[in-house]
């Protein structure tokens, strides 16, 4: 078990707490992260990890993507007669193309 002193965050003169980098690594918090608190009591801070908005963007930056290849993914090539092949409105109804 870890010592008491392992687990202090020092606060700077502006008030400012910086997490260790043990703390964001288990939290999974990168540069750039994003972390909610809550209060329990008036004495203890809960810190949980949320969703980057870095990969909000990044899925956003997708759906776009896939949304304007739409004529090359589902266009005019044809496309084999085989099993592993989905039937285009299908794949159309699932990107959210149609």
């Amino acid at each position: 078990m870890a010592n008491a002193e392992e687990k202090t965050i020092d606060v700077d003169s502006q008030g400012r707490m910086i997490l260790p980098a043990r703390v964001r690594e288990r939290l999974g918090v990168k540069r750039g992260g994003r972390v909610s608190y809550e209060f329990e009591n008036l004495t203890r801070l809960v810190i949980e990890a949320k969703a980057s908005k870095n990969v909000e963007e990044r899925v956003e930056t997708w759906a776009s993507l896939a949304r304007s290849t739409q004529a090359q993914i589902l266009g005019e090539r044809s496309v084999p007669s085989s099993s592993k092949w989905m039937n285009q409105d299908y794949v159309r109804r699932k990107l959210g193309l149609q």
